[in-house]
């Protein structure tokens, strides 16, 4: 079983044109932003966990405006347990998003076929997906998208796209196969928006990202604290 796992911070998604305004400063973040280029320090490790930090600096000041640590922990056994936290040192509140950006090896086991798969969300769901454009900037169109308990995964249900949910009931999806008994779950209660996804080209996982936040809309010319999904945290809290 294989999981791959990035941390997207402070933004999650893309930014229109790649920039955002932060008190009338205009910077610049790729997709996901320092989370996924970023090398976290290993401040710590036992026989279980390792804790990785990322530390303020001059290069991370000239793009995300802020002071701060960023820690997480893994914890490994039978299962992988990762943690966050985000220290505000900054003097003044600091605005971000935050989320995963996760991928579960598909088909889970050698030999079965990607559409032997589906994704379990233990119970009935009734969503609307939020359209993306071409860009993955999303659209202020929803569809009927998610009316079952299950989602059956083929290369055609990402031919337009990602799926967003943002009124996802569950906080646990199951990755399972209709041919064998393994599966992967990825629990995540709380997370107010669930992306479902999939690299062209026959790539052997399915994403399934929490976020705590979102790509910017299409439209969106704000600063950064007012757009949707945003968090906001006090000076010297955590």
């Amino acid at each position: 079983v294989e999981i791959l796992f990035t941390y997207s911070f402070p933004i999650v998604g893309k930014l229109k044109n790649g920039k955002y305004k932060v008190y009338g400063n205009v910077y610049e973040l790729p997709q996901y932003g320092l989370g996924r280029i970023s090398e976290f320090e290993l401040a710590n490790k036992t026989t279980d966990t390792v804790l990785f930090k990322l530390r303020y600096s001059d290069e991370t000041l000239k793009d995300i405006h802020i002071n701060l640590v960023n820690r997480f922990i893994v914890l490994t056994s039978r299962s992988v347990n990762v943690t966050g936290e985000i220290d505000n040192l900054d003097d003044r509140e600091i605005n971000f998003s935050i989320g995963a950006h996760s991928a579960l090896r598909c088909p889970i086991v050698a030999g079965e076929n990607f559409s032997d798969c589906y994704l379990d969300f233990h119970g009935e769901e009734h969503c609307e997906n939020i359209k993306t454009d071409a860009d993955l900037l999303f659209l202020h169109d929803h569809e009927k998208d998610l009316d079952s308990d299950k989602m059956y995964l083929s290369y055609d249900i990402f031919k337009d796209g990602v799926h967003v949910f943002d009124n996802l009931k569950t906080g646990s999806i199951t990755l399972r196969s209709t041919k064998s008994k393994k599966a992967i779950t990825l629990s995540a209660p709380g997370y107010p928006y669930m992306e479902i996804g999939h690299r062209k080209g026959g790539a052997p996982f399915v994403c399934v990202e929490p976020w705590d936040g979102h790509a910017d809309y299409a439209d969106f010319d704000g600063d950064f604290k007012d757009k949707e999904g945003v968090i906001a945290l006090e000076k010297s809290k955590s």
